[in-house]
């Protein structure tokens, strides 16, 4: 209306306008506020602000200027010929932040990127992060996103509260892992053996991790590699991002000191030598780690060339472990000519008795002898069973052998016969007749033989014999001897007797007036008498006639005369006497 009038101010806009946003300085439980002029200084041809929790600008901040969450916020900025949109980022922490490092994968001649998000995965309150070559944040890292040489490097974590800082672990493998094994040292049980011990694998290149096997399949993992209580071999697994490389381990676990077993070396002929380090010296042994080889039994002076001995003797092998040590002789034989046999064949052996042939008696004199064998053939092919008590005659051979040859001999072995004792034997004729008589029939053993009687005779044949036992041992020519008794019956028939008497006396007194042969059981009869010059004085048949000391009817003087009888007995034995009579007057 013309009557009135207004003042009206107006913004007139030359352009779009620009806005440029600094996001605010992290805060540590201070609210931001983000309507700070600060925030937007720069900007330009802006008429007004808002500000929005997205990027549409349809969620507006309820307190843009006591902001509490961290996140992306937006401003929007607006005049009359247009608008422009920015992202402010803010970081509101309560605390300093908590940095989770997971170390990349190791890689095969490849970079490595710390930078990568999975590496903080896990982290919370970041606000920035910075990468450093030391713990004190002193060297920048000027190539995290690619790292080419493996280390321990440092990641920064910082919020307004504080910063955190951890190392994390590159590994980059140039090449396949290389194992250098260390036997780790024997013990004695129950201690055990620890294969996780850097000691084991120390001198080894880029293993990048270590795995324990109980096969050289590596499909039997072993469980207590840390704890090896058994003795065996066993398998480290080195591997790496390029590859693996395994190497066998020994590991010693001696639940007692060493049993060693010796076996003799076989006998060699000189210049041949003998090695004693040779694994069937001691097989069968058990329990050993370590061999050592001796002079002595104090094992204190060392054999100088135990696997090339030159001379007989005995040494000493020695066998140590953790838990002890044991110490065996072991005889060394080089020969140095072949072996020459004397045979002394032994003497006649008793039936009954035996024949040691490995009696040392038999080779005396030999030379040159390491062993000797027995056999039935001269070819010694059948061996002599029995050497030590040979009960059969005939003739064995002994073979004399060394390392540089053989001698065989034969050797003659003679059993006696059994001596047989048989005896011809007379009984007594009559009773108390002492007339029997043994004759002795001796076989076997050898001629000739020795008699002893139990009565003290010394003859095959005995004779006079009361009745009784009797017993003779008959001993040959080898001195062998059978003992056998032998029994003379007694007779109850009584003896044939026949008596002369030694003097008469033909005086007529009607006493030993005449002499006559007295006897008993004679059936036939014969005496004569003779003077001193051979004239028969008297004779007769009958044994009721006697001489009365007459001759042709007239008497005989006084005088010594001889007699002649002959008696045949009941029985037919015949007994002849004479002797002298005595005629007295």
């Amino acid at each position: 209306s013309p009557a009135t009038s207004n003042t009206v101010a107006m913004t007139v806009s030359p352009d779009v306008p620009v806005l440029l946003v600094t996001d605010p300085v992290p805060s540590c439980s201070i609210a931001i506020d983000i309507t700070d002029a600060a925030i937007t200084s720069g900007s330009s041809f802006i008429l007004t602000l808002s500000y929005w929790t997205d990027a549409g600008a349809t969620i507006p901040v309820s307190n843009p200027n006591a902001i509490t969450i961290s996140g992306t916020y937006y401003i929007v900025a607006e005049n009359g010929c247009g608008s422009d949109t920015a992202d402010v980022n803010v970081y509101y922490n309560t605390s300093a932040p908590s940095l989770v490092i997971n170390n990349p994968d190791p890689v095969c001649n490849a970079l490595v990127d710390i930078t990568a998000a999975e590496v903080t995965a896990g982290s919370n309150g970041i606000v920035s992060i910075s990468y450093w070559t030391d713990a004190g944040a002193l060297n920048p890292l000027v190539n995290p996103d690619s790292i080419n040489l493996s280390g321990t490097y440092y990641i920064q974590a910082s919020n307004g509260c504080g910063t955190d800082i951890e190392a994390v672990n590159v590994t980059i493998t140039t090449g396949l892992p290389l194992l250098t094994i260390n036997n780790p040292a024997p013990v004695c049980a129950p201690l055990f053996v620890d294969l996780t011990d850097p000691a084991v694998t120390s001198g080894s290149t880029q293993i990048g991790t270590l795995s324990y096997w109980a096969n050289s399949t590596l499909n039997i993992p072993l469980n207590n590699p840390d704890s090896v209580t058994i003795s065996g071999i066993y398998y480290v697994l080195a591997s790496n991002t390029c590859g693996t490389d395994t190497m066998p381990v020994a590991v010693y676990v001696f639940p007692s000191a060493p049993e060693l077993v010796i076996t003799l070396p076989a006998t060699v002929c000189s210049p041949s030598l003998v090695d004693l380090t040779a694994d069937t010296i001691i097989s069968g042994s058990t329990g050993i780690y370590s061999i050592s080889y001796w002079m002595d039994a104090g094992a204190t002076v060392p054999l100088a060339n135990p696997q090339a001995v030159s001379q007989s003797g005995i040494y000493y092998i020695q066998a140590t472990n953790t838990c002890g040590t044991d110490i065996e002789s072991v005889t060394v034989n080089i020969s140095t000519a072949p072996p020459v046999l004397t045979i002394h064949n032994p003497g006649v052996v008793c039936s009954g008795g035996s024949i040691n042939l490995t009696s040392s008696v038999i080779t005396s004199g030999s030379s040159n002898v390491l062993e000797l064998s027995y056999w039935m053939d001269n070819s010694a092919l059948v061996p002599l069973t029995n050497p030590s008590n040979v009960t059969s005659d005939g003739t064995y051979f002994i073979m004399a052998w060394n390392g540089c040859g053989s001698d065989i001999q034969p050797v003659q072995v003679m059993v006696s016969t059994v001596i047989q004792i048989t005896a011809t034997i007379g009984n007594e004729t009559c009773e108390s007749g002492s007339d029997g008589r043994l004759v002795l029939v001796v076989t076997g053993g050898t001629a000739p033989y020795l008699y002893t009687w139990s009565n003290g005779e010394t003859t095959a044949t005995i004779s006079s014999l009361a009745s009784g036992a009797y017993t003779v041992t008959v001993t040959d020519e080898s001195n062998c001897s059978e003992t056998e008794p032998f029994t003379i019956d007694a007779s109850t028939v009584p003896c044939n007797e026949l008596f002369i008497p030694t003097i008469f006396t033909p005086d007529g007194n009607g006493e030993n007036d005449v002499l006559y042969a007295r006897g008993k059981r004679i059936v036939e009869l014969d005496m004569m008498i003779f003077d001193r010059i051979g004239n028969k004085v008297f004779e007769t048949k009958d044994k009721n006639i006697g001489w009365d000391g007459n001759y042709k009817d007239k008497p005989l003087n006084s005088a010594v005369f001889v007699y002649y009888v002959k008696a045949i007995f009941e029985n037919g034995e015949v007994i002849e006497k004479k002797g002298d009579v005595t005629l007295i007057r």
